[in-house]
């Protein structure tokens, strides 16, 4: 996985959720920024991504402006990312499903507290609680043993705080720590997530923080809608 993608990764992908949709939920923009520290041995690299994000749960469409270091769109829509830049489209991509997998979409459908595990057949294997914080151990479907490990949920004050990925082997692929929550317009939602993979001596971590989010933003449905090039013509 290439650079581009893995920094996609991190802005759209957070884990897989039923289809339903929450009723009383769903636009979500906020202003962002991505800091990123690769590590290797004693070499470190820094990187970041400053814009701001809207989601339409209506429309299914996640969009990103970039304002740093350097201005273009992302616009995810179905199972493509489209890079817009000047106006011009200069690269469109495969993602199946990929605004399915967004933190939005959970955040709105009110489904970040369990990612929405159950509905989608995970099984609870195990609860376990080390002081405030609560480990609950989800096994995937009985189809996807193979191809899915287990799944850590660490909540504290019934509050997501952190989530555990594991390969089938039981070796960890990365993990997830989520926090300054706050509520906005009845909905708890974290001001930074942070994701971190550490590996065969190398370590990423990746910083997205929000600000200034807005719920159920009504009009200003440009920035919801963002045109894509190729399909406007």
């Amino acid at each position: 996985m290439n650079r581009k993608s893995l920094v996609l990764y991190i802005l759209f992908l957070f884990f897989f959720l039923p289809k339903g949709q929450s009723q009383d939920y769903f636009r979500f923009r906020s202003d962002f920024t991505l800091k990123e520290i690769s590590s290797v041995g004693d070499s470190i690299e820094r990187r970041l991504i400053i814009g701001s994000c809207t989601f339409d749960n209506n429309i299914n469409k996640l969009s990103y402006s970039l304002t740093f270091p350097h201005q273009e769109q992302w616009v995810i829509q179905d199972t493509f990312v489209y890079t817009v830049r000047d106006g011009k489209l200069i690269d469109k991509t495969t993602a199946p499903y990929i605004t399915e997998h967004s933190i939005f979409k959970m955040l709105l459908a009110q489904n970040l507290n369990d990612f929405g595990l159950i509905k989608s057949g995970y099984k609870i294997e195990s609860v376990k609680r080390l002081g405030d914080e609560v480990y609950v151990t989800y096994l995937p479907p009985d189809e996807y043993l193979d191809a899915l490990g287990p799944l850590v949920l660490i909540k504290e004050k019934k509050l997501l705080k952190g989530v555990i990925y594991y390969e089938p082997d039981g070796n960890m692929m990365f993990r997830q720590q989520l926090g300054d929550y706050q509520i906005i317009d009845g909905l708890p939602i974290p001001s930074e997530l942070t994701h971190i993979v550490e590996k065969d001596g190398k370590s990423i971590k990746r910083i997205l923080t929000f600000e200034k989010v807005i719920i159920n933003e009504a009009g200003h449905d440009e920035l919801y809608d963002l045109p894509i090039p190729e399909l406007s013509q």
